[in-house]
């Protein structure tokens, strides 16, 4: 699986990301995602009561914050263009009755996937500006994904209890992927074959419509309008 998503981040860098705003909305799709991660950082807050390890998540979202910023910044040296965010529903991790370590485990793999990810970009991508920012993200991510598996045992989760959140979550995050990936290569193939119909049919169109029309003025009797006008 890792294979497969190294081959679509390589694709998806030297190829896609050429098309004009499409490498600038992978910048705004970043940086929504850190913003996500500083809004469930910012509610698990309230459910711990060790300060220490508060005191560890807000350093920790802190950090996301930065990084929300960063990608920002980013967005609008290689854009050009003054930043917008990108507008949508934020739902908590998990139920309402679940425990603090959940949320943390989710947040765990989460920060496992984008230090992948982000090392990956990196490596394909030429622009040197936004190789040493992405360089200094993927460092303090991996920082990250040591200290959320510290916090994981701080808030009392089992070690059994966290592989099998693990893999649980990682299950359900592919399967989420995939499904968004399939919705948005039928979207790109429904707007290209219509495209095509548009362009392979407009002249007939265009051809038939101009007959009609000048068959519209041909057949107009011009002493008929004359009495009309008495």
């Amino acid at each position: 699986m890792k294979y497969l998503e190294r081959v679509f981040i390589f694709f998806t860098v030297k190829f896609l990301w050429k098309f004009k705003g499409i490498f600038h909305e992978a910048l705004r799709r970043f940086q929504a995602v850190e913003a996500d991660g500083v809004w469930h950082l910012y509610r698990s807050l309230d459910q711990v009561d060790n300060k220490k390890t508060r005191f560890k998540l807000f350093l920790h979202l802190l950090e996301e914050e930065s990084h929300a910023d960063a990608f920002v910044d980013m967005y609008e040296e290689l854009s050009g263009e003054k930043f917008t965010k990108l507008l949508f529903e934020r739902k908590p991790i998990g139920g309402k009755d679940d425990p603090l370590w959940k949320s943390i485990a989710f947040v765990h793999i989460g920060e496992e996937h984008a230090t992948e990810r982000f090392k990956y970009i990196s490596k394909f991508h030429n622009n040197q500006y936004f190789k040493e920012n992405i360089d200094t993200i993927v460092e303090d991510e991996m920082g990250h994904v040591d200290l959320t598996e510290t916090l994981l045992l701080e808030v009392g989760a089992s070690k059994e209890d966290i592989r099998k959140e693990y893999r649980s979550i990682s299950i359900n995050r592919w399967k989420d992927s995939f499904l968004r990936l399939l919705s948005s290569l039928y979207e790109k193939i429904a707007n290209t074959l219509l495209s095509i119909l548009y362009f392979a049919f407009a002249p007939f169109v265009f051809l038939q419509s101009r007959k009609k029309l000048k068959n519209y003025f041909v057949s107009l009797d011009a002493n008929k309008i004359k009495r009309f006008e008495r």
